[in-house]
């Protein structure tokens, strides 16, 4: 979107959750940390939140999994669900989520919008959601 006229002022930080995620060639964990310190209690909260402690579970080395170049040992709803933990882990300010919700199933869509985008973690976050599901 481009200013026709005026300003945009922002304060704070702006995470973007695109329809099709950025993924490091790395672990699992270094796709959700990149970079940031690791917080335990705060790094386990997002997993569950975006439903990636099954997934961890069933994978050889859990998080620490080399999931490889742009994910492509993930499906395209853990690529989301991963991008969507890497955004709710850095405690940004401002959401910004395009149409995330494409890639994975209703059951874990209804889970991830009650327990990550209207978590906890969010209170006090200033969201844009946009899906072209209306359910």
């Amino acid at each position: 979107m481009s200013v026709i006229s005026g300003s945009i002022n922002s304060c704070g930080s702006i995470a973007y959750v695109p329809q099709v995620p950025w993924i490091l060639s790395g672990s699992l964990r270094d796709n959700i940390l990149l970079g940031k310190g690791f917080d335990t209690r705060r790094y386990e909260e997002v997993i569950q939140a975006c439903t990636l402690d099954v997934d961890i579970s069933t994978m050889i080395g859990g998080d620490m999994s080399h999931i490889g170049e742009k994910g492509l040992n993930l499906s395209g709803g853990q690529r989301a669900r991963l991008a969507l933990a890497r955004a709710l882990y850095h405690d940004s300010d401002v959401y910004l989520f395009d149409d995330i919700l494409s890639a994975v199933d209703s059951e874990v869509a209804s889970w991830i919008l009650e327990k990550a985008i209207m978590g906890p973690q969010m209170k006090r976050k200033t969201q844009l959601l946009s899906t072209h599901n209306l359910q």
